[in-house]
This record gives structure tokens, C-alpha cells and sequence, in this order.
């Protein structure tokens, strides 16, 4: 009888422990404005187009609160660290982007970064496509943080 006592003992610090240290799920997000590395400097337009898209595309994982391309673009040239954005707009997680042109090419490389306990990158990936398949790519990127923000 003892020893079912401590095995049930065991099992419940396990899984109490285990509760503990698990991280919450991700449930809001801001999407930064993209860093533009293109040699043009004058891409304005395309960056605001790349911003937008994606926002939407985010907008389409369930039970993802993504802040609006308004809210976002506030944070653009600030000297505000991730951790103080993430408290100010109170989301668990920045997706941060850079995009380089270079002829018909699109290429972005993004980085989610999980605010709450602390911040931590949690993904870390490049895609790159023609520019008249950049559908493709924002899909290619809901995908992959679809996968990283476990959303439930």
C-alpha cells in the first residue's frame, strides 16, 4: 500500500511540475515593419504592401490576435526594446522581418521572438520567391508561425 502511495506521489509532482514550466501558448502578436536591405532605399510602398500582407495572412490562424498594420506601424523607428513593445501592447510574441529586392526576386528572412516569461527566439527562417509569386511566400510564412505560436 505504501508503494502505490509514492508511485502516485511521484506521478503528481511530475505532472504538477511539468504544468509549471510549461509556457503558455502564444495568443497575440505584433507584426514590425519590415527592415528593408535593398540597395533602392526608395521602397516605401513595397515594405508598406509586404507589412500589410503580413498582417493578413496572421489574421488567418485562429485564435491569433494579431495588433493592426496602425498599432504596429507606432513601433516602427522606435528605440523601444521587444520586452517594453510586448508590455505596452500586451502580446506574447514579435514577428520581426527583413526584406531584400534584388531584380525579380523577393527575399525575407523572419524571426519570432516570444515575449513573456522572457524574450526568446523561437523560429528563425529565409524564404525566398519570384516576385510575381509572392503569395506563395507570405503563405509559406502563416505556415511556419502557425506551427511555432501552437495556437489552440
Amino acid at each position: 500500500m505504501k508503494t502505490v502511495f509514492y508511485v502516485i506521489t511521484v506521478v503528481a509532482l511530475i505532472t504538477c511540475y511539468s504544468c509549471q514550466n510549461k509556457e503558455k501558448p502564444i495568443e497575440s502578436i505584433v507584426v514590425l515593419t519590415p527592415h528593408n536591405l535593398t540597395v533602392e532605399k526608395n521602397m516605401k510602398y513595397s515594405i508598406m504592401g509586404i507589412h500589410n500582407r503580413l498582417i493578413h495572412e496572421l489574421g488567418q490562424i485562429t485564435n491569433l490576435k494579431v495588433m493592426s498594420r496602425t498599432t504596429s506601424s507606432e513601433y516602427q523607428d522606435t528605440d523601444l526594446t521587444a520586452n517594453k513593445m510586448a508590455y505596452q501592447l500586451k502580446v506574447d510574441a514579435v514577428l520581426e522581418s527583413e526584406l531584400l529586392e534584388v531584380g525579380d526576386t523577393i527575399c525575407i528572412k523572419v524571426k519570432l521572438i516570444r515575449l513573456n516569461p522572457e524574450e526568446k527566439l523561437l523560429w528563425e527562417d529565409t524564404f525566398k520567391e519570384a516576385k510575381r509569386n509572392d503569395v506563395n511566400l507570405y503563405n509559406q510564412i502563416r505556415k511556419k508561425v502557425e506551427e511555432k505560436v501552437e495556437v489552440r
